[in-house]
């Protein structure tokens, strides 16, 4: 059975890299963990003080970003995940949505107890351990320990589903609809904000300026990048497949649109970043 694409999009595991920008939005799912340091986290409008052993999960949507003292060591782990390649990975183990965590709290603050916090450890080095071997059995192994990952974290917020209250009016709540409607369209020959005000039922102007307040970007912004996201992934994915025909894929008509879009985001050409991140 050939080997399939991991929906982690990006592991540092204790890392203690320096911060290059502060406060951001993405697409995809991410676990955060703060090991040691000072540090604070701005999440949305608020700013939380965290201590060793905190977690917090996010939708990506939000602004986010942390506030470390310089004068301590900044150790931290952080996971991000395409949560449609997840939910692929675990709907054969797990019968229940596991990542309701994400979907329904969107953002979550977990202050974990000493064996909560030691548990948290395990799981995450056992992430670590596998992400970076190669075969079918350190794959199998890596998805368990993803989808134990994952009902742990269910496991921590269960309690309070159905418990936080739910503002349809939230500039969260449509900026999610949006980025739901983009994923649904992406590689649609028209992406239109005619079709989008349609099927959300909103007006243009509310859409955009919703999106805009929470994630700092327009929404063909986010389109752009969340397609040169999936052409990256396809290049890696498909080593044998023309950069025309990855584009396509992608959601790009144009080659050479393509390609400049490309370069001007990551900072190299398509076919230089496939032979960097192949090396």
């Amino acid at each position: 059975m050939p080997l399939t694409p991991t929906p982690i999009l990006s592991l540092d595991y204790r890392t203690t890299k320096p911060i290059h920008s502060l406060f951001h939005t993405h697409f995809g799912y991410e676990v955060y963990m703060f090991h040691s340091g000072r540090c604070a986290y701005l999440l949305g409008q608020e700013q939380l003080q965290l201590v060793p052993g905190d977690i917090i999960i996010m939708n990506g949507m939000a602004r986010h970003g942390p506030i470390p003292d310089k004068r301590e060591a900044y150790v931290r782990t952080t996971m991000l995940f395409d949560p449609c390649e997840a939910e692929a990975w675990c709907k054969p183990l797990c019968d229940f949505d596991v990542l309701q965590p994400f979907r329904t709290l969107r953002n979550k603050h977990l202050r974990l107890q000493d064996g909560q916090r030691a548990e948290a450890e395990e799981l995450l080095f056992r992430l670590h351990r596998f992400y970076d071997e190669e075969g079918r059995v350190a794959e199998i192994r890596l998805r368990a320990a993803l989808l134990d990952l994952f009902l742990f974290l269910y496991e921590q917020c269960e309690s309070t589903f159905g418990t936080e209250p739910q503002d349809s009016s939230k500039p969260i709540v449509w900026a999610e609809r949006i980025v739901e409607y983009v994923e649904t369209h992406l590689h649609a020959d028209v992406l239109s904000l005619d079709d989008m005000e349609a099927r959300l039922h909103a007006s243009k102007y509310h859409l955009i300026k919703s999106f805009k307040q929470v994630t700092g970007l327009t929404i063909f912004e986010y389109v752009t990048r969340r397609r040169i996201s999936q052409a990256k992934m396809l290049l890696l994915t498909f080593p044998d497949e023309t950069v025309t025909h990855v584009g396509l894929q992608a959601g790009f008509k144009d080659a050479s649109h393509f390609s400049r879009t490309f370069k001007s985001l990551v900072g190299m050409t398509p076919n230089e970043y496939r032979r960097k991140e192949r090396k």
